[in-house]
């Protein structure tokens, strides 16, 4: 595995996180994402949410890891960025 970058990470005052990252593994790039806390547990039932997305990494930018760290600040404008560019990606989450 390749260096990890944070992508975005937010805490609240109420104890609720938000953490993305992204990485290579092998020939792939790998967005991992983890929001905690009192929001999530009332809209999930669960205390966290976790969810991860893969690309083939020669299918992404040279410059994906800067591209990501430049200003996304959902797992949802992400998905919706590799939509634009038409990069195939798959997606597990679980709550």
């Amino acid at each position: 595995m390749d260096k990890k970058i944070v992508v975005y990470r937010y805490v609240g005052d109420n104890g609720e996180i938000t953490t993305i990252n992204a990485f290579f593994k092998e020939d792939k790039l790998v967005v991992e994402g983890c929001d905690t806390g009192s929001s999530v547990k009332a809209f999930s039932g669960d205390r966290d949410d976790g969810y991860w997305l893969s690309a083939d990494r020669k299918a992404c930018p040279g410059n994906i890891l800067e591209i990501l760290k430049g200003g996304f600040r959902s797992f949802t404008g992400i998905k919706a960025w590799f939509d634009e560019q038409q990069i195939d990606y798959d997606v597990i989450s679980y709550a």
